[in-house]
């Protein structure tokens, strides 16, 4: 074949089919964002009686421009829409994944997370979820706008653990107990992601501090001084029978409305603490013990109820109080967490507001059974 002949050939390959027969069409799925859950979704029953389902979606903007995500709807195996979300309930939801800033856009070759709270009003819960996530552009260069179809992305599955929450005994009694920093709000707890080599953890989705309120407040006087909070003090209460695997004291307390100081490693976080094993794969962890209070020793198996300290203000806190949660391993920042409800106490009330001359909140006196007490909540255990 001569040189011309081959150019034509070629040339009449590019042109298409011939005889008229329609080119076929060009198909493509590109998107903006790459999305993909963190980790199976988990749940439980809160004191509002509603099925909380939680977990994260890991969202990543492979354009060299902001991406917006405009809406998200979530839908069960039949394909049935069970909630959506859109606007500031979405943007509070799509956080920064270690600095924990609210995004409204995904910036520019960025990554971010999406913390989901799906409240069913009944069961049973799903054992699979998708999605459908719609994006939209602003600003963008003709290539890269070319490339955005504008179509939703559909999907992806997240396998969701329907297995009951485990139910433990509370690790505190009495009376105006507050769960601050706890599920199902954005808040500094649920939205904390820490990178473990191959997975992103997240070990504080269902974690609780809790503060004490006498008279509706944390604290008398001045508050200057951690004798001044009602909870400074209090017996921290074992969970669940179990062996002890790990254990701190000696750290100092810290002043209250300060900074943190003397964090040098990981285990200074929890300031003095106890890790406990109550289950294969399940570990109970209470951190922030005032200093020589410690009463639990590594080796011993301790019975549900047993004092193991008590709440003081040693390491990552700035105030009084106890911090609490399950992980499915014996490592507070690689962990994951895990849900859990308490077999009976009665919520008081719930903060609606906390202003710096004040709290409010809205009396209650609701008797609950196999719950967890959700954010904001303030709660009498007996």
């Amino acid at each position: 074949m001569t040189l011309r002949a081959a150019l034509v050939a070629l040339l009449l390959l590019a042109a298409g089919p011939l005889h008229g027969e329609p080119a076929e069409a060009i198909r493509t799925e590109s998107t903006a964002l790459f999305v993909s859950p963190l980790r199976p979704a988990s749940w439980m029953r809160g004191d509002d009686g509603k099925l909380h389902v939680e977990y994260d979606l890991l969202v990543v903007n492979t354009f060299p421009v902001p991406v917006a995500v405009s809406a998200l709807e979530i839908l069960d195996p039949a394909g049935r829409t069970l909630g959506r979300f859109t606007g500031t309930e979405l943007n509070a939801a799509t956080r920064e994944i270690l600095d924990q800033k609210a995004l409204s856009r995904l910036p520019a070759n960025g990554a971010a997370a999406i913390k989901v709270d799906l409240e069913l009003e009944g069961g049973p819960v799903p054992d699979r979820l998708t999605h459908r996530i719609f994006t939209s552009l602003e600003d963008a260069p003709a290539p890269v706008r070319a490339l955005f179809t504008g179509a939703p992305i559909e999907g992806p599955e997240v396998s969701v653990n329907t297995a009951p929450p485990i139910t433990i005994q509370p690790p505190l009694r009495g009376e105006g107990w507050v769960t601050f920093n706890g599920c199902c709000t954005p808040a500094l707890h649920r939205n904390v992601r820490h990178s473990a080599g191959t997975r992103i953890a997240t070990p504080e989705t269902y974690s609780i501090d809790y503060v004490q309120l006498v008279n509706d407040l944390p604290f008398t006087g001045d508050g200057k001084e951690n004798a001044h909070f009602p909870a400074f003090g209090q017996p921290v209460l074992a969970v669940a029978d179990g062996e002890v695997i790990a254990m701190r004291d000696g750290m100092a307390d810290g002043a209250p409305h300060t900074p943190a100081m003397g964090l040098r490693g990981p285990p200074d976080f929890g300031g003095n603490y106890v890790v406990q094993r109550i289950a294969p794969g399940v570990y109970a962890f209470y951190a922030h013990f005032k200093q020589g209070s410690v009463s639990a020793k590594v080796g011993e198996q301790i019975r549900a109820g047993d004092v193991i300290g008590k709440v003081g203000s040693s390491g990552n806190s700035t105030a009084p109080h106890l911090h609490f949660s399950l992980l499915d391993r014996p490592d507070v920042i690689t962990g994951n967490a895990l849900p859990f409800v308490y077999p009976a106490f009665t919520v008081t009330g719930r903060i609606t507001q906390v202003r710096d001359d004040g709290i409010e909140i809205e009396k209650a006196s609701q008797a609950v059974q196999s719950a967890y007490p959700l954010a904001g909540s303030i709660a009498t255990y007996e």
